[in-house]
């Protein structure tokens, strides 16, 4: 649901794109979990081996959950994503991908350790996001980033 006014629009979306992972993907995951932690294990570090199974395992359980709805809203104030707002003044540019579908918000904060944030626009107009923070923050052309896109390939 969209809705919109002249100084705010808002909106839902999911965390992360929701993908429907066979039982093949499963396995594949698993099998090279398996190899590349007895591997290590072998080469004589157990903690790692043990770490790389516990991690995968529990990335394993995170994928097989629905991604939870969001709630977005771009206002006068910053961009709100759930209960956090990231202020104009943290934001050093905005960017619409629009190569993919749906298109994607990307914002470059000024913070070293989170450089971006993605947010999938379904369902709105982004001429009216380009509009909103064009008032607030240059507009730049920001991609997603490399190791997202290749995540996403990947169906992580």
């Amino acid at each position: 649901m969209t809705t919109s006014s002249g100084q705010r629009v808002s909106w839902e979306t999911y965390e992360y794109e929701p993908r429907q992972k066979s039982k093949d993907w499963y396995w594949v995951v698993g099998i090279l979990t398996l190899g590349l932690s007895g591997t290590v294990i072998i080469f004589g570090n157990l903690l790692l081996g043990i770490l790389l199974l516990l991690g995968v395992g529990g990335l394993l359980l995170f994928t097989a959950k629905e991604p939870p709805k969001i709630r977005c809203e771009i206002n006068n104030k910053g961009v709100l994503i759930e209960d956090r707002l990231y202020v104009y003044e943290d934001l050093d540019a905005f960017g619409i991908d629009d190569e993919n579908i749906p298109a994607k918000l990307v914002l470059r904060s000024r913070k070293l350790l989170m450089p971006y944030v993605i947010i999938p626009l379904y369902d709105v107009n982004t001429h009216t996001v380009e509009t909103l923070l064009g008032r607030n923050i240059q507009q730049e052309e920001l991609l997603e980033p490399l190791l997202e896109k290749l995540f996403d390939k990947l169906g992580f």
